[in-house]
């Protein structure tokens, strides 16, 4: 991957890139007087290259999706933990009908896949249960085992086993666009510290004023103000 080249929060970089551009225009005419390179041109770089940064929303959006699926194996494991009391049940009624002995059902190693959340442990160990329920339904149902109780825990472990699947395709994805970001956001920073490299320049020694806006300290200040905190320590601290 990529490593990051700007000394800021990725979403700050649009943001800067905007105030210098700015800051730029006004003073085109001493950056073009220290060089020709210097022209509106490099203002039309930056504005396409920050647009297009600023539309890079998948990212995201990808996030909010694989939120969304790790969420929904959160609420079908807390249904699995359900589905495995009731199961736990029926084979304590059944037992001494059943062609084998209950830990031979393997639930105990489902409950601590079910602990880890670890899904294809609960998929592979799921599938071996069922085999052993599906051996014994006549016993069961005998002691209360609904007809649909098995296919509604084979539904159950196959929408896990799905989830996971797509969790880790929202994760690939998440990786891929990540690696997408940083390649464009570099390529603004390039653009924003030729022109903070120039401002260094022109104007140390010469206009402390003009230099403060292109360093990045006071560019940071400038997006992200003061909170009332912040304000408040101050006010205290000249108090005193």
């Amino acid at each position: 991957m990529s490593d990051k080249e700007f000394n800021c929060k990725q979403e700050d970089v649009p943001a800067i890139s905007g105030i210098v551009a700015l800051n730029y225009l006004r003073d085109i005419a001493e950056f073009n007087g220290f060089s020709s390179e210097f022209t509106e041109q490099l203002v039309a770089e930056i504005t396409a290259k920050r647009t297009a940064c600023l539309e890079m929303t998948k990212s995201s959006e990808v996030i909010e999706q694989q939120k969304s699926v790790t969420q929904q194996i959160v609420d079908k494991i807390a249904e699995l933990r359900i589905k495995l009391n009731k199961l736990e049940g029926y084979l304590d009624l059944a037992d001494k009908t059943l062609d084998l002995p209950i830990a031979a059902f393997g639930i105990a190693t489902l409950r601590e896949n079910v602990r880890d959340k670890n899904i294809e442990g609960i998929v592979f160990q799921g599938n071996t249960t069922l085999t052993m329920i599906t051996r014994n339904a006549p016993q069961l149902a005998a002691k209360g085992m609904k007809a649909d109780f098995t296919p509604a825990l084979k539904a159950l472990i196959d929408e896990l086993d799905s989830l996971k699947i797509a969790q880790k395709g929202k994760k690939s994805e998440r990786a891929h666009t990540a690696e997408s970001n940083i390649v464009e956001l570099n390529e603004l920073w390039a653009l924003v510290t030729k022109i903070l490299k120039a401002a260094q320049a022109i104007y140390r020694g010469e206009n402390d004023l003009k230099l403060k806006d292109y360093t990045m300290s006071h560019l940071k200040k400038q997006i992200r103000p003061k909170t009332a905190d912040d304000k408040g320590a101050e006010a205290i601290s000249a108090v005193k």
